[in-house]
């Protein structure tokens, strides 16, 4: 689930003939490689920047990178959602969180040696973590060919799955408060007025939250 908040513009575009509701906006597309971001590392729940102010008293989170998506050039920051605040993690959770944080300040002030040993020593306590892996990938990387004097810690993302309807449906998710739901929009023609049909059901697919 990938989950960002902004301003996007919404309704029916297209004619009388043939009209779709849509929304459209940097908004929708920042949350859409965000959703994509969640398979490259391995989190079920990530978050914008944007979303993490609104939400930053209630909920765990763990720092997790600092990006580039494709179509923007100002970076972002991106959070894993651990939980409810009102659901302490526990001590072992603190010390990977905090053993992370320390990795990507090493990777950030471009102590690539230091940052191999931190997320080498998180992944052995965390082997299941892909995030953790890439980091550790990373630097190898950077160790190897070093960024450029004006690098300012953040990474291209590169890869984005596509948000695309199925026929003439679309499916858009609609965040309550840790509510999910899929609201399914198909206009129809019927004696030459457009027709609106929404279907609700549960949903734990692409997010766009407002």
């Amino acid at each position: 689930i990938g989950i960002n908040s902004d301003d996007v513009i919404t309704g029916n575009i297209g004619s009388s003939k043939r009209m779709e509701f849509t929304a459209i906006g940097d908004g929708v597309n920042l949350t859409s490689r965000i959703e994509s971001a969640t398979k490259l590392y391995g989190c079920s729940i990530i978050i914008s920047e944007n979303t993490y102010a609104q939400c930053k008293d209630t909920i765990w989170v763990r720092e997790l990178d600092y990006v580039c998506v494709k179509g923007k050039r100002q970076p972002v920051l991106l959070y894993e959602v651990l939980g409810l605040r009102s659901q302490p993690l526990s001590p072992a959770q603190h010390e990977q969180v905090a053993l992370y944080e320390k990795g990507r300040i090493h990777y950030q002030q471009r102590k690539f040696d230091l940052a191999i040993d931190t997320f080498s020593s998180l992944l052995r306590a965390t082997p299941e973590d892909p995030a953790t892996r890439l980091y550790l990938n990373r630097c190898q990387q950077l160790q190897q060919h070093p960024p450029t004097s004006d690098w300012d810690g953040s990474w291209q993302l590169q890869e984005k799955w596509a948000w695309s309807p199925s026929h003439t449906w679309w499916g858009i998710t609609v965040i309550g408060l840790w509510t999910m739901y899929k609201i399914y929009i198909k206009t129809v023609s019927l004696n030459d007025d457009i027709v609106t049909i929404w279907t609700i059901k549960p949903s734990r697919c692409i997010t766009l939250e407002r």
